[in-house]
Formats: structure tokens, C-alpha cells, sequence
């Protein structure tokens, strides 16, 4: 349905010849497509998008596009346009003074600059510790985690492995701040690699076994399975070989199972050397021949994804000369309307002139007015789960705030995370994902009262918003959610699949601004998970 809104609103802005109407719509169909996976169709419109709003001269719908297309390109192995792009978007936003997009379009080129077939370490680096500097001042614990982790990374790749180590422990204790087993498992089994790395294989051993621990816990397959092809590896550098094999064996298994070729070249290797320790050579060498021929797949992977980056971009280029024909053509047939018009006017008078003339702005008024409600929804909707977005989201929650500190009632605020998704999407892949997303998004709204609003915030991350609603009454909404979404049958995407969410509840206070109520019901959510999921927290004012 948001592709064919987005094609007819596209046709009528070519029509109209309003660039920057087609460019915004062509960004949206773009980061639609990149969302469902359709590579090619994203960077093809994200091309037209930034073209478009180019030439329209609208600097922030260009921007946006710019920082789109560069982190695209940086997928696509394309590093010299992702990093002209970034930088572009970067410039822009600073000159509109949007701090937020600044913020995002700072981190994607550091990303960039992180990646190894880039290699500019020290210039990333330097660009994480500006963000870290920011989020720190901003007292924003899980972005001065994640920033803490990104550095120690860099830092691995570029070979400081004990200034990385500092880093991770940094980073471990911020996540440890926040009491999420699951990301400190994470940071875990990171290092525990690197430990692994400096020959401090006792130390890695006891951050593996922490991590294979929770991940076993959480029923996080694909992640165990990382964590005993790390903890293989220094088994086997410790002299216990048939241990280190036997964990090797297992995570193979998943990897095999999940097409997780990365991985599953690691332990292709890890398993030879392994092999190789315990006198079995005729078994080093079958590993070692399964190791070439994957090789050799992923070398012909590559070129097949230089081969469709080529054919994007003729397709790319053939749709942009089209789009100049179409504006060619309506451009002789308004010339040939105008000449008609002229003849018209001589004929019949300045009476049919003035009529035609308000008939056609009509005609142009009704015809922006229904662009303008159609760029309005794509803008304010979240496309996977047809929710409100965070920004139509934080405008409501705008809005109550500000009724409520005029007319003196109190409202309330649900922070809701779907349990354990990222297992969904290890375990059944993200088109499954996708409709455990639209299907709680579903249910959780059949559920609410009907002034309540329930937008998607983020991955599996939902926001409610109750206006006129004390913390207990807030508290009967959340367990009517949470039993709502218990009771959902799941069993068409796994036999025995059952999804549940986690709720934080609190009440606004005079006191309070919108970060503070927003990060007050993230805080009980985070109970709630802590506790054993499936449950609701409730903060009372």
C-alpha cells in the first residue's frame, strides 16, 4: 500500500514538476525497501532522491538522502561515494543545526572509517570519542556503552590490543551499570577474544564460559554458538585439543544449519588446527578442503555482487533519463496548452480567461493538498507495523505534556519491549521477525482505550502514551497488554512459538520533562527484563 501511495505521489510531483515532493517520497519508498531487504530497488531510489532534492535546493530532505545513500554505499563496499556522501550530509545538517542528525550522520562515517578494508583507524576512533564525548555530557549510559565498545573495536583492528582491552572493560562496566545480561554477555565473549589474542588464555577462558553461560540461558542459539567457536580456539591454545574440538564440532553444527558462512569459516580453520593437535591428519586435511571450497564461494559471491552493483547502476542511470524525458514532455505539453489557452483567450474574452484560470488553481490546490496528506502519513508512520512513528509519537507526547501542565491532570507512560526477539530473528530469520513486530504492534493496539497512542520507537521498542491516566490505572492497561500479547498465537511461524513483552510504567509528575518520564519508564522496563521478563514494573509518582 506505502508503495503504491508513493508511486502515485511521485507521478503527480513529476507531473507538477515539485522535485522536492519526489525526491522525499522517493527517499521513503527507499528506506522501505532497504528495511524488507530489497537492496538494489533502495539504492536505486535513494540515487533519484538525492538527485532530485538537489536540484529542488530543499537542503534537508537532501541531507537526509545524502546520509542514506552513503550508508548504503558503505554496505555495498562502494567507500569512496559513502564517505563523499557522509560528509556532504554531515556539512548540511551542521549548517540547518540539526544536532540529532549530526549525531547519527557523525557515527555512520565513523563506522566507515572503522571498517577494515578502509582502515582509518585513527580517524575513527577520533570521531567516536567527539560522539562519546556527547553522550557522556548527556548522561546517555547505553550510547557511552556502545561508543566504549565501537573505540575498543577500532582499536582491535588497528592492533592496540591493550588500549582495546581498557576500552571493553570500560565499556563492560557501563553495561553492567545497566543491568542487561544479555549485552554484557556481548561485550564478553569480545573479550574474551581479544584476551584469547594476548595470550592471557585463562582470562579469555573465564569471559567465554560467562558468556556461553547467559547465551545458553536466553536460548540465544547463534550467539553460543559464536562463543564456543571462541572458546575452541583458546581451548585448543591451551593444550586441551579434544575439548576445544568437541565446542568447534557444535558450533560448526549451527553455522552449517543458519548459513552463517562467515562464522563457519572460522571454525573450518580452528577445526584443521585442531585436528592437527590431536595426530589426526587425515581429518586436518578434509577440513582444510572444506575451508578452500568455501573460500571459493564467497570469492564468487563477490564477484556476483559486483556484477549486480553494476547492473544497479545502469538501471539507476536509465531510470534518471527517463524521468528527463517525462519532465521534457510535459514540458512541450504545457507549452502546447499555453498556446491553446492563448488562442482561446482572443476568442472568447477576459471572462473565460478569469474562469479557466481559477478552475486550474483549483485543480492545483485539490492536487498539492492530497501530496501533502500522503507525504503527512508516510512521514508520521512507522511502515513495517502501520504504528505512529517516534517522531509522531514525541509529538503527542508533546502535546499531553502540555495539556496536562495547563489544565492540571496527570498522565501516564509504557515502555514496552518485545522478550528475547533477537533469538526470533537468529532462530527463525527477520522475515519471521517482521511479523512478530506487526502482530504484537496489532494486538497491543486492539487492546488500548481509544484515546491511548502506541507508536514504535525503535527494533522491537514501543512507547504508550496514556493521557488522563493515573500509574495504578496505567499499571491494569500494562498487564492487559502484556496478557494480550502472552495469549497470541505464534504457532504458524514455529510449532510451540511463544512471544511475550516486558513493561515499565510510570506517571508524569509537575516535576517531570519528557526525558525524564521517558527514561523513567525505561528504567522499570529494564526491571521487568532483569526480573525474568514477561512482567510489568510499575514506578509510582
Amino acid at each position: 500500500m506505502a508503495f503504491r501511495v508513493a508511486a502515485d505521489g511521485m507521478a503527480e510531483a513529476t507531473a507538477a514538476g515539485d522535485r522536492a515532493v519526489r525526491a522525499d517520497l522517493q527517499l521513503c519508498r527507499g528506506y522501505a525497501h532497504e528495511l524488507l531487504g530489497n537492496v538494489n530497488e533502495a539504492a536505486r531510489d535513494y540515487d533519484l532522491s538525492v538527485a532530485d532534492a538537489a536540484r529542488s535546493g530543499d537542503q534537508t530532505v537532501w541531507a537526509d538522502a545524502l546520509a542514506l545513500r552513503g550508508e548504503m554505499a558503505h554496505y555495498r563496499g562502494q567507500f569512496s561515494r559513502a564517505i563523499e556522501d557522509l560528509q556532504k550530509a554531515y556539512a548540511l545538517n551542521v549548517a540547518l543545526k540539526r544536532d540529532g542528525k549530526q549525531h547519527y550522520t557523525l557515527n555512520a562515517i565513523a563506522n566507515l572509517y572503522a571498517d577494515r578494508r578502509v582502515a582509518a583507524y585513527d580517524r575513527a576512533i577520533e570521531y567516536y570519542r567527539q560522539l562519546l564525548a556527547a553522550d557522556e555530557k548527556a548522561g546517555a549510559i547505553r550510547a557511552m556503552a556502545t561508543g566504549r565498545f565501537n573505540i575498543a573495536a577500532t582499536l582491535q583492528s588497528k592492533g592496540d590490543l591493550n588500549g582495546a582491552l581498557a576500552e571493553y572493560r570500560q565499556a563492560l562496566a557501563l553495561e553492567r551499570r545497566r543491568k542487561d545480561p544479555d549485552s554484557i554477555a556481548d561485550v564478553q565473549i569480545a573479550m574474551g577474544i581479544l584476551l584469547g589474542k594476548l595470550g592471557r588464555l585463562d582470562e579469555a577462558l573465564k569471559m567465554l564460559d560467562a558468556a556461553l553461560a547467559q547465551y545458553s540461558k536466553n536460548g540465544d542459539a547463534e550467539s553460543t554458538a559464536q562463543a564456543r567457536l571462541a572458546r575452541g580456539s583458546v581451548l585448543r591454545k591451551l593444550g586441551r585439543p579434544g575439548e576445544g574440538l568437541r565446542e568447534l564440532e557444535a558450533a560448526r553444527a549451527r553455522f552449517e544449519q543458519t548459513g552463517s558462512d562467515r562464522y563457519l569459516e572460522k571454525s573450518h580453520e580452528e577445526r584443521a588446527l585442531a585436528l592437527e593437535a590431536l595426530g589426526d591428519w587425515r581429518g586436518a586435511y578434509a577440513a582444510r578442503g572444506a575451508l578452500l571450497e568455501l573460500r571459493q564461494k564467497l570469492a564468487e559471491q563477490l564477484r556476483e555482487e559486483h556484477v549486480s552493483q553494476l547492473r544497479v547502476q545502469f538501471e539507476t542511470e536509465k531510470t534518471e533519463r527517463e524521468n528527463r524525458a517525462l519532465v521534457r514532455e510535459n514540458a512541450l505539453r504545457a507549452r502546447a496548452l499555453e498556446d491553446a489557452g492563448r488562442i482561446r483567450r482572443l476568442q472568447a474574452g477576459v471572462l473565460v480567461l478569469s474562469a479557466l484560470v481559477i478552475g486550474f488553481l483549483i485543480y492545483l490546490v485539490v492536487r498539492h493538498l492530497a501530496t501533502a496528506r500522503r507525504m503527512r502519513d508516510l512521514a508520521l508512520t512507522d511502515e513495517l507495523t502501520k504504528l505512529p512513528n517516534r517522531r509522531h509519537l514525541l509529538t503527542f507526547a508533546d502535546e499531553t505534556l502540555r495539556a496536562s501542565r495547563a489544565n492540571g491532570t496527570g498522565f501516564s507512560m509504557l515502555a514496552l519491549d518485545i522478550d528475547h526477539f533477537k533469538r526470533v530473528n537468529d532462530q527463525y530469520g527477520h522475515d519471521a521477525g517482521d511479523v512478530v513486530l506487526r502482530r504484537v504492534a496489532e494486538t497491543c493496539r486492539g487492546a488500548l482505550r481509544q484515546h491511548d497512542r502506541i507508536g514504535r520507537t525503535g527494533g522491537e521498542e514501543f512507547l504508550v502514551v496514556l493521557p488522563e491516566t493515573s500509574a495504578k490505572v496505567a499499571a491494569e492497561v500494562a498487564e492487559r497488554l502484556r496478557g494480550a500479547v502472552e495469549r497470541t498465537d505464534f504457532s504458524d511461524l514455529a510449532p510451540g512459538l511463544q512471544i511475550t513483552i516486558s513493561l515499565g510504567v510510570t506517571e508524569w509528575s509537575p516535576t517531570d520533562d519528557f526525558t525524564t518520564l521517558v527514561k523513567r519508564a525505561d528504567e522499570y522496563l529494564y526491571q521487568a527484563k532483569e526480573s525474568g521478563r514477561n512482567r510489568v514494573v510499575v514506578a509510582y509518582a
